[in-house]
């Protein structure tokens, strides 16, 4: 089902959207969460307040899914590391 708007341009992602499932029995919230991203515009205060809300979320998870741009050398790996 579409849930979000999504795109290539950064920033897109400003709520966190969460799904429900059934894994083998297993209840599970699988969350989506705006992108923790070191050079996000601090001026930009919905961005600001996605960031934050994706940290509170990944702070409460059991388990951690991150999705980087292994194309991106500076970036790509690096960013997981703010996040844990």
């Amino acid at each position: 089902r579409e849930a979000a708007i999504v795109s290539p341009i950064a920033g897109t992602t400003r709520d966190v959207i969460e799904v429900t499932m059934d894994l083998g029995g297993v209840r599970c919230t699988v969350s989506d969460t705006a992108g923790v991203r070191e050079d996000s515009d601090a001026d930009d205060i919905i961005e600001v307040e996605g960031i934050k809300r994706a940290r509170k979320v990944a702070a409460d998870a059991h388990i951690l899914v991150c999705m980087v741009d292994a194309t991106d050398e500076e970036n790509g790996i690096c960013a997981i590391n703010d996040v844990i």
